[in-house]
């Protein structure tokens, strides 16, 4: 006991009291409302010293808790306006900094201050339609409540947001979403975010995964200059708007992640000329900058201790391996041009097989990852192959297959079980993740590239994947032989031979069938009274001929019995033609697509000018015609536009009194409303 005293470790079950720890405790409280609820901690614990000695910020801590690696020195941008400043790092050489100042103040307009300073992106480039799938109504949520003082947060945001123009009023929409209040790492800082669940459900799944970090700081390392900038906030973070605008440059001499942007320059003197690229782009498509954040040229330490404390934590070493064994290195790729696999086998001798994989269906890059695993297990499984080292730089891959991370999406899943499948054919395998620099040789073979790391000619095989190694391959269409006898056949065998068959019913029908028919040559032919003789055919034959009558040069698409008949003309017979060419004519397409369609009116409806009925008549006169009594001789016609109600009556004058009677007694003391009445033959009588 003396020595766990000694160590500052108490005893179990030991008492409190008698007990001395090493260290001395101290006492804090637990619940500020009740001081007496207290707890001990050691009083030489400083968990962030050490993060914060090497620059890194210890998550979850307060960003004002955090120092970085280097410095930051504040350099006006104008000299009139002295409070506008960007942040360059403090030990660049006085030189870089009288460059990388003279430069920011050239560009001072590619920042912005406040909401008003932006510009705005061209539609063209920043809008991002959305595939709806046409079966999914429109969905307006509810009004959620909030509290008053979420309710100023999320009023004084759209606010800024109007007086921007970011956004404007629609009096009439579809689609009806909340916003949702999301809180910040910035104590007492909120982010307004707009509640789509409803919209994505209607949405095909759109791939766009965020790029791994790992990934971002591995392309970053070995640096001697990096700048990173930030989008100003809102109305530009977007990631395929910023993967669009930086197409060329991500990869060569920028890496971005969402609105984040880091321009890179192996050579500290070419970074001053990659810096001139991306700030013409940003002028170019009108993207703003945030001042608080960007420009920040900084030495690589702060990024390489990030990696080696990453690398660190994922995999060590490789470990010595058996010299019989066998190394499988494996990597995926997937970009905007297409997908693609490699895979490279290493004998227990150092030989080398490589293969390059293109994947000829859309795949993400962890279904890019699974699919070079299967084929290089495939490839091993096909050399029977026995002790395997299986080497990735994906640690969702490697995790998987050991058991260590579960699969969720239904396709990892799948992934994952043929993994474990094709696993079972090695006695002994083992599976490590490795930095991505020590898997190039099959990232090279990924991406098709030509660069590797041998300086022999060789040929490698590239191979080509149709479909998912998950999906199971689709049997080809084979049409089945039917060995059942023709209608022919049993007519044949009669003429030739005098067979029956063993049913006298059939017997009888054959021998009464076989009397119109008769053999030349090996072909069976069919007596006709009033044309030629018909040559007897059967399927195949028979669409072959439908085809040519129907479709073919001189076809006109005719109906099931005109192109039966048309067979018949032609001398062609199979007791089934009518049927037969009746089914053929309603699978044309053509036919389906431009025949004339029963019940279609000569030509569009048009609709009607009246509102409501009895509203708006049309009068005309109609004579002179035979006269009647009382010396009538003109008639005169009132039509309703909606209804088409007549009203007519005859008269033997068509003076003003008379028609303005006829329009008072037969229309609006009848239907007792006021109404319109136009007339092109009454014009001349009110004229007079």
């Amino acid at each position: 006991m003396s020595q766990d005293q000694g160590e500052g470790i108490r005893p179990e079950d030991s008492p409190e009291k008698g007990w001395k720890s090493e260290d001395d405790v101290e006492l804090v409280p637990l619940d500020l409302g009740q001081p007496d609820k207290e707890a001990q901690i050691g009083s030489r614990q400083n968990p962030n010293k050490k993060d914060r000695e090497e620059g890194i910020r210890p998550e979850g801590s307060l960003e004002e808790g955090w120092k970085p690696e280097e410095d930051v020195e504040l350099v006006p941008l104008d000299p009139n306006q002295p409070d506008k400043k960007a942040r360059i790092g403090s030990r660049l050489s006085p030189d870089e900094k009288v460059e990388l100042t003279t430069f920011l103040q050239n560009n001072k307009d590619m920042f912005a201050w406040s909401p008003s300073d932006m510009p705005g992106i061209d539609p063209n480039i920043i809008c991002h339609r959305l595939h709806v799938n046409p079966a999914n109504k429109p969905v307006v949520q509810k009004r959620r409540n909030f509290a008053p003082e979420r309710v100023a947060i999320i009023e004084a945001e759209i606010d800024k947001l109007l007086a921007a123009g970011f956004i404007e009023d629609v009096s009439y929409s579809e689609w009806l979403a909340n916003v949702v209040l999301v809180a910040k790492q910035e104590k007492g800082k909120w982010r307004v975010c707009v509640d789509y669940t409803d919209l994505n459900k209607a949405c095909p799944k759109d791939n766009f995964p965020l790029p791994r970090i790992d990934q971002l700081v591995d392309s970053t390392s070995g640096n001697q200059l990096l700048s990173f900038m930030d989008a100003y906030f809102g109305y530009n973070q977007i990631m395929m708007l910023v993967n669009k605008i930086f197409k060329e440059q991500i990869g060569r001499t920028m890496e971005v992640y969402v609105d984040d942007m880091l321009v890179k320059a192996p050579k500290r003197g070419d970074h001053l000329k990659n810096l001139t690229e991306t700030f013409g782009l940003l002028r170019q498509y009108r993207m703003k900058l945030n001042p608080k954040f960007t420009p920040s040229a900084e030495e690589e330490k702060l990024v390489s201790k990030k990696k080696e404390s990453s690398r660190a934590n994922k995999t060590s070493a490789e470990p010595d391996q058996p010299r019989d064994m066998w190394q499988l290195r494996v990597d995926g790729a997937s970009n905007q041009k297409g997908a693609g696999a490699g895979v490279v086998i290493i004998t227990p001798d150092g030989t080398l097989l490589e293969q390059a994989i293109t994947l000829g269906f859309p795949a993400s890059n962890n279904e890019a990852e699974h699919e070079a695993l299967l084929s290089g297990l495939r490839l091993a499984k096909e050399l029977s192959i026995k002790k395997l080292a299986i080497y990735s730089d994906s640690q969702l891959i490697t995790s998987q297959a050991l058991g260590e991370y579960m699969a969720k999406h239904p396709r990892m899943i799948l992934y994952l079980d043929k993994v474990q499948e094709l696993l079972k054919a090695f006695p002994t395998f083992t599976i490590q993740q490795v930095p991505r620099a020590e898997n190039a040789h099959a990232d090279a073979l990924a991406s098709l590239g030509s660069a590797l790391d041998t300086q022999f000619r060789r040929s490698i095989p590239v191979e080509h994947l149709d479909q998912p190694s998950i999906e199971e391959a689709e049997q080809p269409d084979l049409m089945q032989i039917d060995e059942d006898p023709s209608w022919q056949e049993p007519i044949i065998d009669y003429l030739v031979n005098e067979n029956f068959p063993d049913d006298k019913s059939e017997a009888r029908k054959i021998k009464q069938k076989a009397a119109r028919y008769y053999m030349k040559g090996d072909t069976l032919i069919r007596r006709s009274y009033y044309g030629p003789h018909l040559t007897c055919i059967k399927y195949p034959q028979t669409l072959e001929v439908l085809c040519k009558i129907h479709d073919g040069d001189c076809g006109n698409h005719a109906g099931g019995r005109s192109l039966a008949q048309k067979a018949l003309r032609i001398g062609y017979f199979w007791p089934t033609m009518h049927k037969d060419s009746t089914e053929y004519a309603r699978r044309c397409d053509r036919c389906q697509r431009y025949k004339p369609i029963l019940g279609l009116p000569a030509e569009e409806y048009h609709p009607q000018n009246s509102p409501w009925p009895f509203m708006q008549w049309a009068i005309d006169l109609v004579g002179p015609m035979p006269t009647a009594p009382a010396n009538k001789e003109i008639m005169i016609v009132a039509t309703d536009y909606f209804t088409k109600w007549i009203e007519a009556e005859a008269l033997s004058s068509t003076k003003e009194a008379d028609v303005e009677r006829f329009i008072w007694k037969n229309i609006i003391c009848r239907f007792e409303h006021y109404c319109y009445v136009s007339g092109h033959t009454l014009t001349r009588y009110n004229e007079n």
